[in-house]
Protein backbone atom coordinates (compact mmCIF):
# COMPACT_ATOMS: atom_id res chain seq x y z
CA UNK A 1 0.00 0.00 0.00
CA UNK A 2 2.85 2.24 -0.25
CA UNK A 3 3.02 3.32 3.04
CA UNK A 4 6.82 2.52 3.73
CA UNK A 5 7.78 3.11 7.49
CA UNK A 6 4.11 4.31 8.31
CA UNK A 7 3.11 0.95 8.07
CA UNK A 8 3.25 -1.83 11.16
CA UNK A 9 5.26 -3.89 8.88
CA UNK A 10 7.47 -1.36 7.46
CA UNK A 11 8.45 -0.65 11.15
CA UNK A 12 10.28 -3.85 11.47
CA UNK A 13 13.99 -2.37 9.72
CA UNK A 14 13.96 -0.47 13.34
CA UNK A 15 14.01 -3.73 15.14
CA UNK A 16 17.00 -5.24 12.73
CA UNK A 17 18.75 -2.13 13.19
CA UNK A 18 18.62 -2.74 16.90
CA UNK A 19 19.69 -5.89 16.52
CA UNK A 20 22.90 -5.32 13.83
CA UNK A 21 23.61 -2.23 16.81
CA UNK A 22 23.55 -5.58 19.76
CA UNK A 23 25.60 -7.85 17.44
CA UNK A 24 27.37 -5.32 15.38
CA UNK A 25 27.53 -8.46 12.57
CA UNK A 26 30.53 -8.47 10.23
CA UNK A 27 27.66 -8.06 6.78
CA UNK A 28 24.38 -7.45 7.03
CA UNK A 29 22.11 -8.49 4.03
CA UNK A 30 18.66 -7.24 3.42
CA UNK A 31 16.25 -7.48 0.41
CA UNK A 32 13.40 -5.93 -1.14
CA UNK A 33 11.20 -4.34 -3.62
CA UNK A 34 12.75 -2.18 -6.03
CA UNK A 35 10.48 0.61 -5.28
CA UNK A 36 12.23 0.72 -1.86
CA UNK A 37 14.91 3.03 -3.87
CA UNK A 38 12.31 5.32 -5.43
CA UNK A 39 9.71 5.52 -2.49
CA UNK A 40 8.89 8.65 -0.92
CA UNK A 41 11.22 10.78 -3.04
CA UNK A 42 13.97 8.28 -1.69
CA UNK A 43 13.50 9.66 1.81
CA UNK A 44 12.59 5.90 2.73
CA UNK A 45 15.83 4.19 1.11
CA UNK A 46 18.00 6.97 2.47
CA UNK A 47 16.69 5.99 6.12
CA UNK A 48 18.22 2.71 5.66
CA UNK A 49 21.53 3.56 4.20
CA UNK A 50 22.17 6.00 6.76
CA UNK A 51 20.83 3.77 9.52
CA UNK A 52 23.84 1.14 8.33
CA UNK A 53 25.88 4.07 8.28
CA UNK A 54 25.71 5.15 11.58
CA UNK A 55 26.45 1.74 12.25
CA UNK A 56 29.73 2.00 11.18
CA UNK A 57 28.90 -0.15 7.47
CA UNK A 58 29.87 0.50 3.88
CA UNK A 59 26.81 -0.31 2.32
CA UNK A 60 26.56 -1.63 -0.93
CA UNK A 61 23.51 -2.10 -3.27
CA UNK A 62 21.94 -3.01 -6.43
CA UNK A 63 18.69 -3.91 -8.12
CA UNK A 64 18.57 -8.09 -9.70
CA UNK A 65 15.87 -9.80 -11.76
CA UNK A 66 15.23 -13.64 -12.27
CA UNK A 67 15.05 -12.85 -16.18
CA UNK A 68 18.28 -11.16 -15.81
CA UNK A 69 20.50 -12.49 -13.27
CA UNK A 70 19.15 -15.88 -12.65
CA UNK A 71 17.93 -17.36 -16.04
CA UNK A 72 14.17 -17.91 -14.64
CA UNK A 73 11.25 -16.59 -16.74
CA UNK A 74 10.14 -14.30 -13.99
CA UNK A 75 9.99 -10.29 -13.95
CA UNK A 76 10.33 -10.02 -9.87
CA UNK A 77 12.97 -6.67 -10.03
CA UNK A 78 14.55 -6.41 -6.23
CA UNK A 79 16.73 -4.44 -4.20
CA UNK A 80 19.66 -6.04 -2.42
CA UNK A 81 21.92 -4.34 -0.06
CA UNK A 82 24.85 -5.89 1.27
CA UNK A 83 26.81 -3.80 4.41
CA UNK A 84 30.22 -4.81 5.81
CA UNK A 85 31.99 -3.23 8.96
CA UNK A 86 35.41 -3.77 6.99
CA UNK A 87 36.13 -1.26 4.16
CA UNK A 88 38.06 -3.66 2.34
CA UNK A 89 35.95 -6.70 2.43
CA UNK A 90 33.03 -4.28 1.12
CA UNK A 91 35.51 -3.10 -1.95
CA UNK A 92 36.13 -6.89 -2.75
CA UNK A 93 32.89 -7.93 -3.24
CA UNK A 94 30.69 -7.77 -5.98
CA UNK A 95 27.46 -8.21 -7.31
CA UNK A 96 26.71 -11.24 -9.61
CA UNK A 97 26.41 -10.33 -13.48
CA UNK A 98 23.58 -10.76 -15.72
CA UNK A 99 23.44 -13.89 -17.40
CA UNK A 100 21.46 -14.78 -20.72
CA UNK A 101 17.77 -16.38 -20.11
CA UNK A 102 17.60 -19.57 -22.47
CA UNK A 103 14.77 -21.17 -19.89
CA UNK A 104 11.35 -20.69 -21.18
CA UNK A 105 7.98 -20.98 -19.71
CA UNK A 106 7.61 -24.22 -21.15
CA UNK A 107 10.83 -25.93 -19.65
CA UNK A 108 9.04 -25.53 -16.48
CA UNK A 109 5.36 -25.97 -16.93
CA UNK A 110 3.71 -28.90 -18.90
CA UNK A 111 0.75 -27.59 -20.75
CA UNK A 112 0.43 -32.18 -21.44
CA UNK A 113 0.08 -32.72 -17.76
CA UNK A 114 -3.47 -33.15 -16.04
CA UNK A 115 -3.53 -31.58 -12.40
CA UNK A 116 -6.06 -31.97 -9.69
CA UNK A 117 -9.07 -30.21 -10.38
CA UNK A 118 -9.06 -27.70 -8.21
CA UNK A 119 -6.90 -25.47 -10.20
CA UNK A 120 -8.95 -25.46 -13.24
CA UNK A 121 -11.53 -22.71 -13.59
CA UNK A 122 -14.72 -23.80 -15.08
CA UNK A 123 -18.16 -22.36 -16.49
CA UNK A 124 -19.33 -21.33 -13.03
CA UNK A 125 -16.15 -19.03 -12.37
CA UNK A 126 -18.10 -15.31 -13.08
CA UNK A 127 -14.79 -14.53 -15.35
CA UNK A 128 -14.85 -17.71 -17.07
CA UNK A 129 -16.46 -16.22 -20.51
CA UNK A 130 -14.17 -13.85 -20.40
CA UNK A 131 -11.19 -16.11 -20.17
CA UNK A 132 -12.39 -18.25 -22.80
CA UNK A 133 -12.58 -15.28 -25.08
CA UNK A 134 -9.45 -14.35 -24.22
CA UNK A 135 -6.85 -17.16 -23.94
CA UNK A 136 -6.64 -18.61 -27.33
CA UNK A 137 -3.10 -19.86 -26.99
CA UNK A 138 -1.83 -23.10 -24.59
CA UNK A 139 1.16 -21.79 -22.36
CA UNK A 140 0.67 -18.55 -22.27
CA UNK A 141 0.55 -16.89 -18.93
CA UNK A 142 -2.29 -14.32 -18.14
CA UNK A 143 -3.03 -12.25 -14.59
CA UNK A 144 -6.60 -11.30 -13.28
CA UNK A 145 -6.09 -7.67 -11.98
CA UNK A 146 -8.85 -5.05 -10.76
CA UNK A 147 -8.02 -4.39 -15.19
CA UNK A 148 -9.31 -7.25 -16.19
CA UNK A 149 -7.67 -10.41 -18.20
CA UNK A 150 -3.53 -9.38 -18.95
CA UNK A 151 -1.50 -11.43 -21.46
CA UNK A 152 2.00 -11.83 -20.21
CA UNK A 153 2.98 -14.32 -22.79
CA UNK A 154 5.24 -17.10 -23.21
CA UNK A 155 8.63 -15.40 -22.35
CA UNK A 156 8.64 -14.24 -18.72
CA UNK A 157 6.05 -15.08 -15.86
CA UNK A 158 4.72 -11.84 -13.62
CA UNK A 159 5.60 -11.05 -10.28
CA UNK A 160 4.99 -14.15 -7.87
CA UNK A 161 2.85 -12.31 -4.85
CA UNK A 162 2.03 -12.92 -1.47
CA UNK A 163 -1.84 -12.05 -2.45
CA UNK A 164 -1.90 -15.18 -4.10
CA UNK A 165 -2.92 -16.89 -1.34
CA UNK A 166 -5.11 -14.21 -0.06
CA UNK A 167 -7.06 -14.07 -3.38
CA UNK A 168 -7.65 -17.21 -5.26
CA UNK A 169 -7.11 -14.93 -8.44
CA UNK A 170 -4.14 -13.49 -8.32
CA UNK A 171 -2.47 -16.33 -9.02
CA UNK A 172 -1.08 -16.65 -12.45
CA UNK A 173 -3.20 -18.58 -15.32
CA UNK A 174 -2.76 -20.42 -18.42
CA UNK A 175 -4.65 -22.89 -20.59
CA UNK A 176 -3.14 -26.54 -20.85
CA UNK A 177 -4.47 -29.43 -22.85
CA UNK A 178 -7.18 -29.39 -20.28
CA UNK A 179 -8.42 -26.30 -19.36
CA UNK A 180 -8.16 -22.84 -17.92
CA UNK A 181 -5.75 -23.17 -14.58
CA UNK A 182 -3.87 -21.56 -12.23
CA UNK A 183 -0.32 -21.89 -12.11
CA UNK A 184 0.44 -24.71 -8.72
CA UNK A 185 2.37 -24.57 -5.81
CA UNK A 186 4.78 -26.38 -7.38
CA UNK A 187 5.44 -24.54 -10.65
CA UNK A 188 5.48 -21.41 -8.74
CA UNK A 189 8.38 -22.71 -6.51
CA UNK A 190 10.18 -23.45 -9.80
CA UNK A 191 9.83 -20.05 -11.47
CA UNK A 192 11.23 -19.05 -7.32
CA UNK A 193 14.49 -21.39 -8.40
CA UNK A 194 13.73 -23.77 -5.65
CA UNK A 195 14.63 -27.57 -6.34
CA UNK A 196 12.62 -29.97 -7.57
CA UNK A 197 12.66 -32.47 -5.04
CA UNK A 198 11.52 -29.12 -2.55
CA UNK A 199 8.19 -30.06 -0.58
CA UNK A 200 5.97 -28.15 1.78
CA UNK A 201 6.24 -29.42 5.60
CA UNK A 202 2.87 -31.15 6.06
CA UNK A 203 0.39 -29.43 7.44
CA UNK A 204 0.70 -25.99 4.68
CA UNK A 205 -2.50 -25.51 3.41
CA UNK A 206 -2.46 -24.20 -0.52
CA UNK A 207 -3.28 -20.79 -0.13
CA UNK A 208 -0.50 -20.56 2.59
CA UNK A 209 1.97 -22.27 -0.07
CA UNK A 210 0.81 -19.80 -2.60
CA UNK A 211 1.33 -16.77 0.32
CA UNK A 212 4.93 -17.99 1.35
CA UNK A 213 5.84 -18.47 -2.09
CA UNK A 214 4.39 -14.96 -3.14
CA UNK A 215 6.69 -13.55 0.18
CA UNK A 216 9.87 -15.27 -1.00
CA UNK A 217 13.17 -14.52 -2.88
CA UNK A 218 14.58 -15.65 -6.05
CA UNK A 219 16.96 -18.76 -4.32
CA UNK A 220 19.52 -18.34 -7.02
CA UNK A 221 19.94 -15.40 -6.60
CA UNK A 222 20.42 -15.52 -2.99
CA UNK A 223 23.07 -18.15 -3.01
CA UNK A 224 25.09 -15.79 -5.86
CA UNK A 225 25.08 -12.82 -3.56
CA UNK A 226 25.63 -14.89 -0.22
CA UNK A 227 28.57 -16.80 -2.51
CA UNK A 228 30.35 -13.47 -3.14
CA UNK A 229 29.93 -12.43 0.53
CA UNK A 230 31.63 -15.27 1.76
CA UNK A 231 34.37 -14.83 -0.94
CA UNK A 232 34.65 -10.80 -0.17
CA UNK A 233 35.13 -12.19 3.76
CA UNK A 234 37.82 -14.39 2.62
CA UNK A 235 36.11 -17.54 4.36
Amino acid sequence: KQRGFCDDRGQLFFEIKRIIHDKQPKVVFLENVANLIEHDNGKSFEQVYLALMEEGYAVRYATQNPKTHANIPQQRNRVFIVAFLDVDQCNRFQYPEEVPLSTKITDIIDIHKKHTNCYYYTSKHPLYSEMANKIKHKGEIHRISDYGISKYGYNICPTLTANMGTYPDRVCILKDDFGIRKLTPHECLSLQGYPEDFVFPKGIIIPQAYKQIGNSVCVPIIFKIAKNILNALNL
